[in-house]
C-alpha cells in the first residue's frame, strides 16, 4: 500500500486470500534479511516521485477481476 511518501505492508485475512507461494517467499525474505541485513535499502525518493507522476490520475480497482491469462 503506498500512501504519500510511505510504503506500508498490511496483513490480509488468509481465509479469504490464500496464496500457497506466499509463505515460502516470505520465509526466503526473512532468511535473506537476517543473513544479509546490509542489503536492505530505502526506496529511492526520486523513483517514488517519478512513479507518482506517471500514475497521477490513474484509478485502480484492486477488487476488480483480472482479464486474460495471468502468469507470475
Amino acid at each position: 500500500l503506498i500512501e504519500g511518501m510511505e510504503v506500508r505492508l498490511v496483513n490480509l485475512d488468509e481465509s479469504q486470500h490464500h496464496d500457497p507461494a506466499l509463505t515460502p517467499f516470505l520465509a526466503l525474505l526473512e532468511h535473506d534479511l537476517a543473513t544479509h541485513p546490509q542489503r536492505l535499502r530505502g526506496f529511492p525518493r526520486d523513483l517514488l516521485r517519478r512513479l507518482e507522476r506517471v500514475t497521477a490520475g490513474v484509478v485502480v480497482d484492486h477488487d476488480a477481476p483480472l482479464d486474460g491469462a495471468v502468469a507470475l
